[in-house]
């Protein structure tokens, strides 16, 4: 099941969302870390603090161990009642720190000596008692003393055993907590920054839609709806771009429908005028005397120039209502060739331009109509251009997988300003000096519109000696070529 993500309501929210989300895993580790040094910290403290107190609690109850004797010993020769506080104060102070230690996380050997210790001064202390601290008693236990002071001293020797445990157990702690920490941050900190990454990868997700929808309408491409994913503020300016994806296609409709009753409404009163041009011309009303035959042949050149754009019209608008349509047959280029050059002899003569030709030979399969209107439109572009006595190269040659055709004039080239739009509907670029009437800007992209139709190209390259070169390149497979 495929998971889809929910973008929040706005990209302020989702960049926010997206910080956030990329610092949680950041900040995690810092927080284990002083959580791990404070343990730590705390550990070591508590180490410290027990080892001092087991150090100084054993030296105590050595002293007061010592401080009993001396005292029990003067209490029984004197008799002296201080002397015997002395004791009661030694033993209390024994037992208060006995207590103390045994608190202490001792070694169950080690919890055994000061266990015993502490029965054998208690039992010390009742026998004195019950004997009433008499010198016989007292030097019958004199021993005791002696025996009790060197389980204090061995246990001195634990003590620092101790401490030397709880040290390295601390120091073991301490590195296993600077290897989880370390660790972590290997881990969560390349965690965070592949999610800081994927924060502007999803922003540029909708970035690149929306970049992908204004390239459609760019290419005019405009029957597909605009759907866009990403916040809301992403949703509505999809919104906006499939209205004026709408306004877009009542448009195109509106100039279809203009085209359309334009060149119906020129249709008719063009022909009339061609046939009374023809008539004037060819002397059928009578001779015309050399200034009004002038005339007349201005007026029948210049409504073969108004034939030639209104078909123009004719040929963009049925490229509007089938775009991709051909009909595919197989034929010799050169009869194509040879209806072109017949149609535009007049032109070609009135500025003695010469064309050579090659290629004639090959056959092809493709649409022969569309191929002709190709290489007409390319070849008025290269007649317009082109300077009067000048030369325009026809050549067709094949590849192992393409035919190709270049019509290439002496002109000065088209502007670089002007190549990316020159196959555009309706763009003209600088027209030539010597041309008394622009063009409608359709030739060359009803000459795009009919290679694509064929899953050709047309492209203008750059040939030494020569100015505009327009390249027609038409695929040999599926029928096309053969």
């Amino acid at each position: 099941m495929k998971v889809r993500f929910h973008y929040p309501q706005s990209f302020l929210k989702f960049t926010l969302l997206g910080f956030v989300v990329a610092a949680i895993p950041i900040l995690a580790g810092l927080f284990y870390s002083v959580l791990s040094l404070d343990r730590l910290a705390r550990d070591s403290q508590r180490v410290v603090y027990q080892g001092a107190q087991a150090v100084n609690g054993v030296r105590d109850l050595s002293e007061s161990l010592v401080a009993m004797e001396r005292g029990v010993r003067q209490f029984a020769i004197l008799g002296d009642q201080e002397l015997r506080g002395v004791y009661d104060q030694a033993h209390g102070r024994f037992t208060e720190t006995g207590a103390g230690l045994a608190g202490l996380a001792w070694a169950p050997a080690q919890r055994q000596l000061l266990a015993d210790l502490l029965e054998g001064e208690a039992a010390l202390h009742g026998a004195l008692v019950k004997g009433d601290f008499s010198e016989r008693v007292v030097r019958r236990k004199t021993r005791e003393f002696t025996r009790l002071v060197g389980m204090a001293r061995q246990l001195a020797q634990h003590s620092h055993q101790l401490v030397d445990r709880e040290i390295a157990g601390l120091r073991e702690r301490a590195e296993q907590t600077r290897t989880r920490v370390n660790w972590m941050l290997l881990g969560l900190v390349p965690l965070g920054m592949l999610l800081a990454l994927g924060v502007p990868l999803l922003i540029a997700k909708p970035v690149r839609q929306i970049d992908a929808a204004i390239r459609t309408l760019r290419e005019g491409d405009l029957t597909r709806p605009i759907v866009l994913e990403g916040p809301s503020d992403v949703r509505y300016l999809a919104q906006r771009l499939d209205w004026l994806r709408q306004g877009l296609l009542d448009a195109e409709a509106d100039k279809t429908r203009f085209l359309r009753h334009l060149s119906h409404e020129l249709k008719t009163p063009l022909a009339a005028l061609r046939e009374s041009a023809d008539l004037l011309f060819d002397g059928t009303l009578g001779d015309l005397s050399p200034p009004q035959e002038e005339v007349v042949s201005i007026l029948r050149q210049n409504s073969l120039r108004l034939q030639k754009l209104i078909e123009d019209l004719l040929a963009y608008r049925s490229l509007l209502a089938a775009p991709g349509s051909v009909q595919v047959r197989e034929f010799r280029l050169g009869e194509v060739l040879e209806r072109v050059l017949e149609d535009q002899r007049a032109a070609l003569l009135a500025r003695s331009l010469v064309v050579s030709r090659s290629g004639d030979d090959l056959h092809l399969w493709a649409d022969p109509e569309k191929l002709r209107v190709i290489v007409d439109n390319l070849l008025s572009n290269a007649i317009k251009f082109s300077p009067p006595a000048g030369r325009i190269r026809l050549e067709a040659r094949e590849t192992d997988a393409e035919v190709v055709l270049e019509v290439a004039d002496q002109g000065p080239g088209v502007d670089p300003a002007d190549r990316p739009r020159v196959f555009d509907s309706f763009y003209q670029g600088r027209p030539p000096d010597a041309a008394p009437v622009r063009g409608t800007g359709l030739g060359l992209a009803i000459a795009r519109e009919h290679a694509l139709a064929h899953g050709g190209r047309i492209e203008i390259v750059d040939v030494h000696g020569e100015g505009a070169c327009f390249r027609v390149t038409l695929p040999k497979g599926q029928g096309i070529g053969k």
